[in-house]
């Protein structure tokens, strides 16, 4: 009999990613590889520009247009000079952001792009689970030119809305509309050629133009604030008493989060039956939690469940019903 464990995985060499051949987890240690040449850094720099350049859609790069960039104001701050900028990156399409400069900067030095991701006040977000200015200060003081920008749709950046479309429908010219709710009342009509779907298991382009008909669970977590013992530092966690989803403890940003998927029916009387039992056998303390969260995911079971869409109307992600299998 060949014991030989079959290789799933086609044969082209995109398949050989090392990312879907290297399990990570949260013990897992990376350390960068310094090339022996001068000519090999040069061949890693070049390949990571292009792919960067490729993932962000640069590739091939378009025309730069002149920036036209206006700079103003000056808060000083712990060392650290702080400026407005407006940048247009693209004809009609305007950058802004913050400029943060060590204030006895008299030459040049290295520059940092800090993004703010989806903290709720963006790049001016500031609390005790994570603060961007801090970030860009603490940079700015070490040394570092640090330009903190508004994501589209966030604080300043508002040419383009960023927000959940109330509605979404087939046009009559084969493309599709979506109407907007704006943050001063009235509605927005954004037309497109083609839509993704890359909003989970309440995405809208999912419900829109396909079936729905697809299990669904509720995913519920808490954050608390973590005392000195730091294990668990991860835990996956079984109870069918509570659900025949799995369970998650994790150690993050100095808190203590748990969480569980469970039935939408019931599904926090469950969550905290579950609480009661892990404290009970494993020892967990809970405290009261800083904030928690929910959201609704996917639980596919059969073929049919997974929808990448067409005509325009795609589905990635877990829109689609993609979800790893080890989370069931």
């Amino acid at each position: 009999m060949d014991k030989k464990i079959p290789n799933i995985l086609p044969k082209q060499s995109y398949w050989m990613d090392q990312r879907l051949l290297t399990v990570r987890h949260n013990e897992f240690a990376w350390r960068a590889t310094p090339p022996d040449t001068m000519e090999e850094w040069e061949e890693q720099r070049d390949f990571t520009r292009s792919q960067l350049a490729l993932a962000a859609g640069l590739s091939p790069m378009p025309e730069m247009p002149e920036l036209k960039a206006d700079v103003w104001d000056n808060a000083n701050y712990w060392g650290v000079v702080i400026r407005k900028v407006r940048i247009e990156t693209m004809p009609g399409l305007v950058c802004t952001g913050n400029l943060y400069l060590p204030a006895k900067l008299k030459g040049t030095a290295p520059g940092i792009l800090c993004p703010h991701g989806h903290w709720q006040q963006g790049r001016v977000n500031h609390e005790e689970l994570g603060s961007v200015p801090l970030r860009c200060i603490m940079f700015a003081r070490l040394g570092f030119v640090v330009f903190a920008y508004d994501m589209i749709g966030y604080c300043d950046n508002d040419q383009i809305i960023h927000r959940w479309p109330a509605a979404l429908q087939r046009a009559s010219d084969g493309g599709f509309v979506a109407e907007v709710h704006l943050p001063g009342g009235g509605i927005h009509a954004l037309r497109a050629r083609c839509v993704v779907g890359a909003d989970g298991a309440a995405s809208i382009v999912r419900r829109s133009f396909y079936s729905c008909d697809i299990r669904r669970y509720t995913a519920i977590q808490q954050w608390f604030p973590a005392d000195a013992r730091v294990s668990p530092f991860y835990s996956c966690i079984f109870d069918p008493v509570t659900s025949e989803s799995c369970s998650w403890s994790i150690h993050k940003d100095g808190c203590f989060v748990y969480g569980g998927s469970f039935d939408p029916a019931h599904c926090r009387e469950k969550f905290e039956e579950q609480k009661a039992r892990v404290a009970e056998r494993y020892g967990f303390r809970f405290s009261e939690p800083l904030r928690t969260e929910a959201c609704t995911v996917f639980r596919p079971r059969r073929l049919r469940d997974f929808i990448t869409g067409s005509d325009g109307a795609f589905l990635i992600g877990e829109a689609a019903g993609f979800i790893s299998p080890i989370s069931f």
